[in-house]
């Protein structure tokens, strides 16, 4: 750079004091040759071979402290929530019937269809897939045909539709209504947040329909389901990153001995 900015220099003052035309062509060849030689002296040296491995053993270095660093902290908490989860699960039973279902399930033992014969509940599940469900159980003298479900707390009232199944038993009218995924979900969520107030289930038919208020008990069932499901969701995502990272480690791990 000095160079080039002292041929600029040159150029510019130098004429002044040359008188002749063979001063000038010899200061313009100097000149020339002198741009030639600052513009080479900038020109960035190109890295050699070792340079650019020892570069990237450098950066794959630190990318293995870091993935090292994060696998050590995601298996931390994954450790930590499987810790918490474990009492959690005392309270459910699990069961999957291999013929026809491909996820497994849990249910909060106050909510098992055995207790519940004959009456009209709510019964909620923890899937092993990491979705909630939830199936409304219908029992009476009359058919509702239901539709949909409907929840009402604090004068806010939400209603999902589902999936219904009906049968008959002795001349008993029995109707169930399934409901599945994020619809499943939004109706742990709103139980869940009001949990500590009357919550009223209407249980929607197509000209007549069935309500009830939610037992505390009910309540606290559901509200522990809804907890599970969410642990198990955040276990999932946990395992993943685990996983992942240790995938990360082995291949820095793999360069680094090449």
């Amino acid at each position: 750079m000095f160079f080039f900015v002292f041929s600029i220099f040159f150029c510019i003052f130098a004429p002044k004091f040359e008188s002749t035309m063979q001063k000038k062509t010899s200061f313009y060849i100097f000149f020339v040759l002198l741009t030639i030689v600052s513009l080479s002296a900038c020109t960035p040296r190109k890295p050699s071979v070792a340079e650019l491995r020892r570069e990237k053993h450098e950066r794959d270095s630190i990318a293995l402290l870091q993935q090292r660093q994060s696998l050590v902290y995601y298996d931390s908490l994954l450790q930590a929530a499987l810790v918490e989860i474990d009492p959690l699960l005392k309270q459910f039973e699990y069961s999957r019937e291999s013929d026809y279902e491909d996820y497994g399930h849990y249910v909060h033992r106050a909510l098992k269809t055995s207790r519940n014969t004959s009456r009209n509940f709510l019964q909620v599940y923890a899937n092993d897939n990491f979705q909630a469900a939830v199936k409304a159980y219908y029992c009476g003298g009359y058919k509702i045909n239901m539709h949909s479900l409907e929840l009402c707390a604090d004068s806010v009232t939400t209603r999902i539709a589902g999936h219904p199944h009906s049968f008959s038993v002795e001349g008993e009218w029995h109707e169930t209504l399934a409901i599945d995924g994020d619809e499943a979900l939004n109706v742990l969520r709103f139980i869940d947040g009001y949990s500590n107030r009357k919550v009223r289930v209407r249980m929607v038919g197509e000209k007549t329909s069935y309500q009830y208020i939610l037992p505390a008990s009910e309540i606290e069932a559901i509200v522990a389901t809804y907890d599970l499901a969410q642990r198990m969701a955040d276990i999932h995502k946990l395992e993943n990153m685990v996983k992942t990272t240790s995938l990360q480690v082995e291949k820095y791990e793999k360069r680094l001995q090449k």
